[in-house]
């Protein structure tokens, strides 16, 4: 396999850099593999095309779990493959054997700053401030760019509801995805 910017072979010696400390800038999705497993070698090819794709939005870290017994034991691998999402220095989603591109990808979606999150953060801190019609204002702007961003559409239907206007909430909340349904923060939103 060609070599890539976003992919890197890590061993114990490099894991707390390579992956905890490198998560705290951008996701970094970690395959435990190994050469005899079947499944190891038919999600690989997935996995770099979309490190690939995704152009440093992620970062994809291998570890050969035969030569890393010390690595896998400490995150508690017992199936190969086993693929655990690192965020901001912690565990944040994993998944047991080969899956589908269509489900990788919602997982690293769910993870995965998108352009309307700056716009979300931006609509949260004017709130903050007591500008409850601006935020509703900027919010509704970025869910017309970004009707897919579930945690803008979270917030955007609870800043709706709050000020009376549930009919609007409920129409906005029906768009969340299926996935949303089941997120801790969305939820307590």
């Amino acid at each position: 396999m060609a070599t890539s910017p976003y992919m890197i072979d890590v061993t114990g010696d490099s894991f707390d850099h390579a992956v905890l400390a490198r998560s705290r800038e951008v996701p970094v999705l970690v395959d435990f593999w190994a050469a005899w497993c079947a499944p190891c070698r038919s999600l690989m090819p997935i996995l770099a095309k979309l490190a690939e794709e995704y152009q440093g939005r992620f970062f994809l870290a291998k570890v050969n779990s035969d030569e890393q017994q010390g690595l896998a034991a400490r995150f508690g691998v017992r199936s190969l493959p086993t693929v655990k999402l690192f965020k901001q220095g912690a565990e944040v989603a994993q998944f047991v054997g080969a899956q589908p591109e269509r489900m990788i990808r919602e997982l690293l979606d769910a993870h995965i700053d998108r352009p309307s999150d700056a716009l979300l953060r931006a609509a949260l801190d004017q709130e903050a401030t007591g500008d409850r019609d601006g935020a509703l204002a900027r919010l509704k702007g970025a869910h017309e760019t970004d009707p897919k961003n579930d945690r803008l559409t979270a917030h955007l239907g609870r800043l709706l509801c709050e000020q009376g206007r549930v009919t609007d909430s409920e129409a906005i909340l029906k768009g969340l995805s299926p996935r949303a349904l089941g997120d801790a923060e969305i939820g307590a939103i």
